[in-house]
């Protein structure tokens, strides 16, 4: 540490004590204050669960987690906290009404759009894509929308490397035309991120509308979810969390997106929706109350379609949703999906029969959400 000399004569004066000392030591407690020391208030704070899933955080906020949790059980939020910040730089502490992007959990709201397509009579699961995109590669005419919500396409996961590069939807549709089948549509499960954008694609020519407007208009108007969305909303900056890879800034999602003026395909309907905490919560309960999605809808969403790989036991590939079963399929446990780019992380739990729900978002390369949740789900489970 380097010694700063200080002259008799100067050290001897009022002044010094008063314009030097006293501020030197006020920054030099300020700054050895860890960064994640800041403590946040639980919005909703019940029960030992609770305590005991609060108190794993704090120990993990030390460590430099930030994010949010929400979690019910047996129909009562026990727990609703931020953790860290938000944003380092202005110190804006995280909590459940910061809005971060949700990742893949994007996938569900478009499975929801499709099946209320369906249920409106506008198209069936069974149709081919040819019915709805035009000049698509002989290849890729036959492959169904069925097969799209459950990963069965044969589609890659991504077009490209770059999630936030710009493509418009006519560049979409001449990359997915250049590219190979990994497997025959249908004979087999595979991750796509790809095949989500098709869909979005799909809902926007049966709708006649954007997709994030065609969201906006059936479900978040309705279901009051006033913090979710890519760009319809015009956030302010210090609403929405930004991203870190450790100790260095990343930024958002959100200005990203919007920087990119629509072209932004490698993610429209498979990822990069934006949402707070309060609105997963909404999306959670209009499943589970049937008041804005249908009981038809909820059954497509979460029935056991196929499979997530031939050795799975429990795992099944529900519409968007991953839906793990029991006695072969008969018997629903849990209704899950997580989202992350590496930077930030998102992650969603149902156990219906149990009538357990939590819901994380991180904003640290170094805490993704699921590898939290999990461990924090055994403390509700036990």
């Amino acid at each position: 540490m380097q010694t700063v000399i200080i002259p008799n004569s100067v050290k001897s004066s009022e002044t010094f004590w008063r314009r030097f000392f006293l501020p030197l030591c006020f920054l030099l407690f300020v700054f050895s204050v860890p960064l994640q020391a800041q403590v946040n208030n639980p919005e909703t704070l019940k029960g030992s669960d609770a305590e005991t899933i609060h108190k794993r955080l704090i120990e993990l906020q030390s460590k430099g987690f930030s994010g949010s949790i929400l979690v019910e059980k047996e129909g009562e939020i026990i727990l609703k906290s931020g953790y860290g910040f938000a944003n380092r730089d202005k110190r804006i502490p995280f909590k459940a009404s910061t809005i971060s992007t949700i990742g893949s959990i994007t996938k569900p709201l478009t499975a929801t759009a499709i099946l209320k397509l369906e249920e409106e009579g506008k198209l069936r699961l069974t149709d081919p894509l040819s019915k709805y995109i035009p000049n698509l590669d002989t290849k890729l005419q036959s492959i169904t929308l069925d097969q799209l919500l459950t990963h069965r396409s044969g589609l890659g996961s991504i077009l490209t490397q770059n999630d936030f590069k710009n493509i418009s939807r006519e560049d979409f549709i001449n990359r997915l035309n250049k590219l190979n089948l990994k497997f025959e549509p249908g004979s087999k499960v595979a991750y796509s991120n790809i095949g989500f954008s098709v869909l979005a694609m799909v809902i926007e020519q049966v709708s006649g509308s954007s997709y994030e407007q065609f969201l906006q208009t059936h479900f978040f108007k309705p279901l009051s979810m006033k913090n979710t969305g890519y760009t319809a909303h015009d956030w302010l900056e210090d609403s929405v969390a930004t991203g870190y890879r450790g100790s260095k800034e990343w930024g958002s999602v959100y200005q990203k997106v919007k920087n990119m003026e629509g072209n932004f395909w490698n993610l429209i309907g498979n990822g990069g929706m934006h949402m707070n905490l309060n609105d997963m919560y909404k999306w959670y309960r209009a499943m589970k109350d049937k008041s804005i999605i249908s009981e038809e809808i909820k059954s497509k969403l979460l029935s056991p379609h196929v499979k997530c790989g031939p050795k799975s036991v429990t795992c099944y590939q529900g519409y968007a949703w991953v839906v793990l079963h029991l006695n072969e399929g008969k018997d629903l446990v849990a209704v899950t999906h997580s989202g992350g780019n590496n930077i930030f992380y998102a992650d969603f739990w149902w156990y219906p029969e149990e009538d357990i729900f939590l819901a994380m978002l991180t904003n640290n390369s170094k805490f993704p959400a699921e590898d939290i949740s999990r461990d924090l789900i055994s403390i509700l489970r036990k």
